[in-house]
């Protein structure tokens, strides 16, 4: 299939698929958006893929107008390998291959399963394969355990990165099931829901780094309040091989609101 095409590195002749499957659409309905590439992972391997296909795509078309761009972005933890440094990577590749303001699908990605049990392998960094395997399970209602906070956690670490970079995100799929418990809601859907209730009118300003693998995010909330996102991003302690850590921090007279993951507050 087409696929294949791209693969075997005949690069000319998926330039000529893609344009004259974008120039059906656009005679069957002008306002069709077409995303010209299959989706592919955003680490190195498949930013090759990209750039070489998006850069003779614009030297033979460049009057085809592409608007936003899918690509998945699957890893097992959001820092390991740096989901931040792929994103700004694959930004960069489809600027150099033409297309600076074309804005990311991510289709697919955050896929860390909400539980732990190291007797068949699933916890929320094993791979896709062992989490497609066991999504079609249902299990009844339960209490939020160790993993499924841990796999919300990396799923809001991994978002924050979106929030960021907003101008140039379509959107993201966040590919954690949501049938594993049909009683209640997963942990992942809450602490979405909580982000989004503080940053959803965000503007991003800026970001201080204050301790090893410690960030704190800058946002003017769009409601007259600045909103500071703070997370540790720490494999070990995700693996509950390390406990968690103290800070002090002296705010002087501010006396700020802290809130935890689910919007709870602390």
């Amino acid at each position: 299939g087409h696929y294949k095409t791209l693969m075997n590195g005949r690069l000319d002749e998926y330039a000529n698929l893609i344009h004259a499957i974008y120039t059906g659409m656009k005679r069957a309905n002008p306002k069709a958006v077409l995303q010209p590439y299959g989706a592919y992972n955003m680490e190195q391997l498949g930013r090759g893929w990209i750039s070489a296909m998006m850069t003779i795509l614009h030297e033979k078309y460049p009057n085809d107008d592409y608007p936003v761009i899918d690509v998945h972005s699957y890893r097992a933890f959001p820092e390991h390998p740096s989901l931040e440094e792929d994103f700004i990577a694959f930004l960069d590749c489809l600027k150099r291959a033409g297309y600076p303001n074309i804005k990311v699908k991510v289709g697919e990605g955050s896929y860390y399963f909400p539980m732990m049990r190291r007797s068949i392998n699933m916890m929320p960094w094993t791979g896709v394969s062992e989490h497609d395997g066991y999504s079609g399970v249902v299990i009844p209602g339960y209490d939020l355990g160790y993993g499924e906070k841990i796999g919300a956690a990396m799923t809001i670490r991994e978002t924050a990165i979106y929030y960021r970079n907003d101008k140039r995100i379509f959107n993201n799929c966040s590919w954690t099931p949501r049938w594993i418990d049909l009683d209640t809601p997963c942990g992942w859907l809450l602490a979405n829901t909580a982000l989004l209730e503080m940053l959803g009118d965000a503007t991003y300003l800026g970001e201080v780094r204050f301790a090893p693998k410690s960030r704190a995010m800058f946002f003017n909330d769009g409601h007259g309040a600045l909103t500071v996102f703070m997370w540790r991003g720490d494999a070990t302690f995700d693996k509950g091989q390390t406990g968690p850590v103290e800070a002090e921090i002296d705010f002087g007279d501010i006396k700020p609101e802290f809130y935890d993951l689910y919007a709870n507050r602390c």
